[in-house]
Formats: C-alpha cells, structure tokens, sequence
C-alpha cells in the first residue's frame, strides 16, 4: 500500500497546478480527485462517469491510503475540477512527472496478453534495450490484436 511519503511524493507532482473550484466545490481533497482520476485513466477509464464508477469499485483499496472525508466523488465533482483546471498547468505537472516515470522504466515494455478483459490484458515485462536503439518493442493495442 503506497505510505504517507509515497503520497506527499504525488502531491509534489502537483506543484503549480492551481486547484480551480471555488465556493462549496471544495467537499473533496484536491489530490485525492486526482489520485482516483490517475488510477482510474491508467486502468482505462475515459472520463468523469468512469472515475466515478471507478472510486465506487476500487473504495476499499482507495480507503486504504486516501481519508475520502466526505464519501466518494460523484461524476460532478471530476467533470467540474476537469472543466475548469487550467490545461497549461496541467499539461506542465502532469509531464514532470511522467517524465520520471519514463526513465524507471527503461528496458520494461507494455505486451498484451490474451484476457476477456481489455484491463486485465495489460502487463509490463522486462525487455533489454540495446543504447543504440537497436530492438524497437512491440506497440502495444487494444483489443487484442
């Protein structure tokens, strides 16, 4: 389960994104939305209804290290912090820290592998890169294909 550090590490990710919600729209921890947004995006998720949903399936495991005060964000609250973030800022935060996930994963390559499911099909395995470019991976799809 990610610690207290791993989270205050994420939050850091975040640095210069202005949360833009005002008045009451504050009923959800700023990063908590976008810790439940990554890891809904990352499983496939498209937009706020998939969040949404997501957060319902994944509570426990969501509970396990985000407080969620105030219960679980509805589709609202994800379209209305999504609609109104400034999208400079986004794109600004959100590539420093995939950039430092690019390089941990250096040598490890997405495959797919046979699964009914389009989620579940996905894993990451080691594969040597030659420095000079030398192998190009496989590109990884959707569908099975």
């Amino acid at each position: 389960m990610p610690s207290k550090e791993t989270l205050e590490q994420f939050g850091n990710c975040w640095e210069g994104l202005d949360d833009p919600r005002s008045g009451n729209a504050f009923l959800h921890e700023f990063l908590e939305l976008l810790m439940i947004a990554l890891c809904c995006v990352l499983c496939g998720g498209q937009g706020a209804v998939d969040m949404a949903l997501f957060a319902e399936a994944k509570e426990p495991f969501l509970r396990s290290f985000l407080t969620l005060a105030n219960g679980l964000p509805s589709h609202d609250a994800f379209s209305r912090l999504f609609r109104n973030l400034d999208p400079d800022q986004f794109r600004d935060a959100f590539q420093r820290p995939m950039a430092q996930f690019s390089e941990q994963l250096q040598g490890v390559v997405a495959t797919r592998i046979a699964s009914p499911s389009p989620i579940a099909g996905w894993s990451l395995s080691p594969r040597a890169m030659s420095p000079s470019g030398g192998e190009t991976p496989p590109t990884a799809t959707k569908g099975g294909s």
